[in-house]
Formats: structure tokens, C-alpha cells, sequence
């Protein structure tokens, strides 16, 4: 029996503990999932900011089953406007049935990041501090850089980031489950992505991202800008494509 792959918007709480759930279970080394105590925090940290402040530039990725065996593009749901919460169908190799990763992103990056610092950051800096999450090496790590603003786009050259912002505004993240890596899946959600952003306008996209999935982005149209070394033998490389 053939899949199809269709693309849709977090909605229900479950869809975005999904999204935390895969983030946690692909931070660790090698894709590998990081410890139980650490991911009330985590996927707080990484998903909190676009389920509160840009839901509707947040995309789920899942596959069903199709007993007639077609596997095409079905345009009409595919051409959907980023202000719908309908799905998209489109092709790609069968992976394991049920949910397989997600992507997140905003189309400005600069706007994003002033409402993420007033609107997220102080209050999930207020949790760490009252409590409510238990302490463990995020907590800590991230509370640091909180107040130094030590993250690891800080260290890349900024008039070059001034540039980015200017000809590449949106961002994204994504992560996949184990089951839809080499499927296509994420090659799907990227161009999604991208087209949705095309169609407001928006020229660009740039990330950040270690050595590991510049194979697979360089695949999905992006190249690398610049590259630091943000550790010793630690090195973050950012990458940019045009929509």
C-alpha cells in the first residue's frame, strides 16, 4: 500500500506535545533522545515561543495510508494560504505510519525575536526561578545566556546578520522522528514552508545549525553564509536560501 504525506497545522494540545516530543527525542547526540528530566523544559524552551507568539507559521507533518495507491500532489490542498488550518497532500517515500516531525518558523525574524524577549523569554525566566521546572543543565545553561545573550547567533559577524535579516527575514527549526528520516518528509515541509512565505512576499530563509544536517539542507536549496566556531571544536554554521 502506497502513503501519502500530508502536511497541517498544529492545532489541538496533542499536536503540540507531539512537537515537543520529537524535539526531545532528537536533541541528544546523534539524533538521540535527550534524558526524561529534562524535557518539560526543553520543549518549552524550543517550541514554547512559535505555539504563543506564530502558530499559524508552524507545520506538522504526517502520513496516511491510501488504499487506492495514489501517490500524487493534490494541488488544490497543496496551494492552501498560510492562514489556513487545512492539510496539504503531496508525494513521498513510505515511512513508518503515524506522525513524523514538524518544522517551525516565523516569515520576521527581528519582529519574532522582540516579542519572543517581552512576551516569552521573562516569563519562562520567571518559571525557572519560582520553580516550575526542575533544575538540570538547560535550566542553567539557559538562565545564564538569558542575561549575557551568549547564544550562538550572537558570535557570527554583526553587519553580516544585519544582511541576513535584510534579504533572508524568516527562520526555521525542524525535526523529524526517526521513522521519516530519508523519506522526503522533510524535504516537503521545507518547500511548504517556503512557498507559504513566497506568497506574502518574503525572500528568504536563513538558520543555524551544527555539521550534521548540512547534507540535508544543502539538498533543500540552502548554502552556508558563514560559519563559527562558537566552543572549541564546537562549530555553528548559518545557512541561507531564497524562497
Amino acid at each position: 500500500m502506497s502513503s501519502k504525506i500530508r502536511i497541517s497545522r498544529p492545532g489541538e494540545r496533542a499536536d503540540w506535545q507531539f512537537l515537543r516530543d520529537v524535539c526531545c527525542r532528537t536533541a541528544g547526540p546523534g539524533s538521540t533522545p535527550i534524558s526524561p528530566e529534562r524535557w518539560p523544559f526543553f520543549g518549552d524552551w524550543w517550541i514554547g515561543p512559535y505555539e504563543k507568539l506564530r502558530p499559524e507559521w508552524s507545520y506538522l507533518a504526517e502520513v496516511i495510508p491510501s488504499p487506492d495507491g495514489f501517490t500524487g500532489r493534490l494541488a488544490t490542498e497543496a496551494e492552501e494560504s498560510p492562514d489556513s488550518t487545512a492539510g496539504c497532500t503531496t508525494e513521498a517515500t513510505d515511512p513508518v505510519a503515524g506522525r513524523l516531525g514538524y518544522l517551525t518558523g516565523c516569515p520576521d525574524t527581528r519582529a519574532f525575536n522582540r516579542e519572543k524577549r517581552a512576551l516569552f523569554e521573562w516569563p519562562l525566566y520567571l518559571k525557572i526561578q519560582l520553580g516550575h521546572y526542575a533544575p538540570t543543565s538547560d535550566t542553567k545553561r539557559w538562565a545564564e545566556r538569558f542575561f549575557s545573550d551568549d547564544w550562538p547567533e550572537r558570535h557570527f559577524n554583526s553587519t553580516a546578520t544585519r544582511e541576513v535579516l535584510e534579504k533572508f527575514p524568516a527562520h526555521l527549526h525542524m525535526n523529524l522522528d526517526a521513522s521519516a528520516r530519508g523519506s522526503g518528509t522533510g524535504r516537503l515541509l521545507v518547500e511548504r514552508y517556503a512557498e507559504d512565505l513566497a506568497a506574502i512576499g518574503v525572500s528568504g530563509i536563513h538558520l543555524y545549525c551544527g555539521e550534521g544536517p548540512l547534507a540535508f539542507y544543502a539538498k533543500t536549496g540552502f548554502r552556508e553564509l558563514d560559519r563559527v566556531e562558537y566552543r572549541p571544536g564546537v562549530w555553528v554554521y548559518r545557512l541561507v536560501r531564497h524562497t
